[in-house]
């Protein structure tokens, strides 16, 4: 399915979503089943994207990789592109977006019994 491309699990996998190792120590089976068939539904902060309007009308949207008292650091959807650093003093709105970065849809490829088979495997292992 390519959920290692950006979840680790037992220290091997990507980066961009959260760490699903000792997932069953975080989360009720119900829970994380609905995030495998509903990633939109619960976002945390840390993974989501947000959009930023700046005083002068410019939108940019990214996912925040850090954030102090006078600036935010975004990295936009693109992985080449240098960090974007908004003084926090230019931004007029900021917005959680509603849509995940896991795309919907992404086990529909597998059978019911292979949806379960991975919830399994996900709350069973360290």
């Amino acid at each position: 399915v390519g959920c290692a491309q950006c979840h680790r699990f037992n220290g091997q996998g990507g980066a961009v979503g959260p760490d699903l190792t000792a997932v069953r120590t975080r989360l009720n089976r119900a829970t994380v089943l609905e995030s495998i068939l509903e990633p939109s539904k619960l976002i945390a902060d840390e993974y989501a994207n947000f959009e930023f309007v700046k005083t002068d009308g410019e939108t940019v949207i990214g996912h925040i990789e850090h954030e102090d008292a006078k600036e935010v650091i975004l990295r936009t959807a693109s992985a080449i592109d240098e960090p974007v650093h908004l003084r926090k003093s230019d931004i007029r709105k900021r917005t959680k977006s509603p849509v995940s970065n896991m795309p919907a849809g992404m086990v529909n490829i597998l059978e019911k019994d292979q949806i379960l088979d991975l919830l399994s495997y996900l709350l069973t292992s360290p």
